[in-house]
């Protein structure tokens, strides 16, 4: 069977290499396509030319209707081919999106290793599907229907490694690979459907890899490709007990030293409430450089709303132990929820102040398929829109109009995938890696002016955020030509701040590209001494 499998490739598409990798081993012939933005379409319907099946990698509800005017192309080219969905957003609508979308065979629901080879063992299309557990397919009268719930793979380590192929991602020379070391998540955010994925499929709801079996990817990555820093994308790489970590990291380390890892880097992420001193101390030995810290809000109010089960002194505690540790740190507020008011907004906006040393982002809480925030407001009446896209308004009008003038004035600048927030913030990521695997004066001086550079972009992104709020308090009626002289000031205000400092990140890569060009990456100054058996010292908790 010859089997096409299509989605977003920013970051090395883990959830299309981990299919790919379980369908090869199956005996199936399988590529893999890049579908990142809409004029991506034409390359994709090209490859597809010779493919059996074709897997859509629909992860994100942002991207739905590209997504269904895609299959709906495919379908129209080669009508004989079965087209199957999967991800996220097309596990929690499986069987909508199967009532209005013809063009879609079968939807996969959440993890699809097993299920996919199996569709892909049987595919042909008409054929009954009704014996393959965690799908949605059509029964004979053309109905949606969902299959019996296939339970989430217990032993990960059952599963190939991902599919590697292709050239490896470098930034700043180093070369990158990004890896899960667990699947699931320990926590249960309002606005994430996680939760919604477990009920519908069962087993457990996080399961952490053996720490052999990682190392043993890591080295295949380091060995073959040359592999330095090491990206977790894991949603939970730490659990909510040091005891725990320090066992885990016991087995990752003696691995690690076995099979010859040195002078790595490593990237996760981090629950404020897992920042633990002796834990994160560890991990730079071992070579962390950088951590996303899931933050969310500034408030007990907004935490709390977000079901972020977390304090507020808990994301300044490891802010500011990451400041001391030397560990690279960023983070994003959702400053915008349903019930944001202005007293919240000031007290993020603080916060951002307090906190503009390290890379930040704001944005706004969406409301997604499957997710507990929508069916809450689904429940109060509040949801506008259908399963490919839901809206909200803001109880408090003022901020409801603050969220609504943002989405125009900030999304070049905060919210575009290469808008100058997001650039700031990855140049801080290569000034990471810059000071860890480059020495020498240029390399200190681009790194100084990497961080005036990403401290001038925070404080013009807060303060424009603060005018703007500052305006809409002030003003009761939007239409007031004051209102709109002022709102067009702060717009070219914000277009000619962002103009100078796109051209200053410009200049700055340039300099990087530079130095990883003319520059070997050294062993790392941070020398790894081992510290094993570290369980024997940690008081459990």
């Amino acid at each position: 069977m010859k089997v096409l499998l299509v989605g977003p490739d920013f970051q090395e598409n883990l959830s299309t290499r981990y299919l790919s990798a379980s369908l090869v081993e199956a005996g199936h012939a399988v590529e893999l396509t890049r579908f990142n933005e809409r004029r991506d379409g034409p390359a994709v319907l090209d490859a597809a030319r010779n493919a059996d099946l074709i897997g859509l990698s629909m992860c994100f509800q942002a991207r739905a209707a590209e997504f269904i005017e895609l299959a709906e192309q495919l379908r129209a080219r080669y009508p004989e081919v079965m087209i199957v969905g999967g991800g996220h957003y097309a596990s929690c609508e499986a069987t909508t999106l199967l009532e209005h979308h013809s063009a879609i065979d079968l939807i996969v629901i959440r993890e699809g290793e097993r299920s996919l080879v199996e569709i892909a063992d049987l595919a042909t299309r008409g054929r009954d599907f009704s014996s393959i557990h965690g799908i949605a397919h059509r029964d004979s009268a053309g109905r949606p229907v969902l299959t019996a719930a296939r339970p989430a793979e217990d032993d990960l380590d059952e599963l190939p490694f991902p599919d590697r192929r292709g050239q490896e991602t470098r930034l700043a020379g180093i070369p990158t690979a990004y890896l899960m070391g667990s699947r699931g998540c320990l926590g249960d955010c309002g606005y994430c459907s996680i939760t919604t994925l477990h009920k519908m499929s069962g087993g457990q709801r996080f399961r952490q890899r053996d720490p052999e079996n990682i190392a043993l990817e890591m080295a295949e990555l380091y060995h073959q490709k040359g592999i330095r820093q090491f990206v977790f994308h894991d949603n939970n790489f730490l659990v909510p007990s040091a005891f725990r970590n320090h066992r885990r990291l016991d087995t990752l380390e003696r691995a690690i030293v076995r099979e010859g890892l040195t002078d790595i880097a490593l990237v996760l992420k981090l629950r404020p409430g897992d920042a633990d001193r002796d834990v994160l101390e560890r991990l730079k030995r071992m070579g962390l450089i950088r951590v996303f810290l899931g933050i969310g809000s500034s408030t007990a109010a907004g935490l709390g709303f977000l079901n972020r089960r977390q304090s507020v002194a808990e994301c300044k505690d490891a802010l500011d132990l990451c400041q001391e540790l030397g560990i690279s740190a960023h983070y994003t507020l959702l400053v915008f929820h349903p019930e944001t008011t202005v007293e919240s907004l000031d007290a993020d906006i603080a916060f951002m102040r307090q906190y503009n040393h390290f890379p930040l982002n704001f944005c706004c809480a969406e409301i997604y398929s499957g997710t507990p925030l929508l069916a809450a407001l689904q429940a109060q009446g509040r949801a506008r829109g259908n399963y490919l896209s839901w809206e909200y308004e803001i109880s408090d009008p003022t901020v409801n109009l603050i969220r609504n003038v943002s989405k125009r004035l900030f999304y070049q600048r905060c919210w575009s995938t290469t808008g100058l927030v997001q650039l700031s913030i990855g140049m801080d990521h290569l000034s990471t890696l810059l000071s860890h695997f480059y020495s020498g004066s240029a390399v200190d001086r681009v790194c100084d002016e990497i961080d005036l550079f990403g401290h001038e972009v925070n404080t013009d992104t807060i303060e424009l955020l603060d005018s703007l709020t500052t305006l809409c308090v002030r003003f009761d009626d939007p239409t007031a030509p004051a209102f709109l002289v002022r709102l067009r000031q702060l717009a070219e205000q914000e277009s000619a701040l962002r103009r100078r400092s796109m051209a200053v990140h410009g200049a700055l890569r340039q300099r990087i590209e530079a130095i990883a060009s003319h520059q070997e990456p050294r062993a790392s100054s941070q020398r790894w001494t081992p510290r094993l058996h570290q369980t024997a010292r940690v008081v459990a908790r």
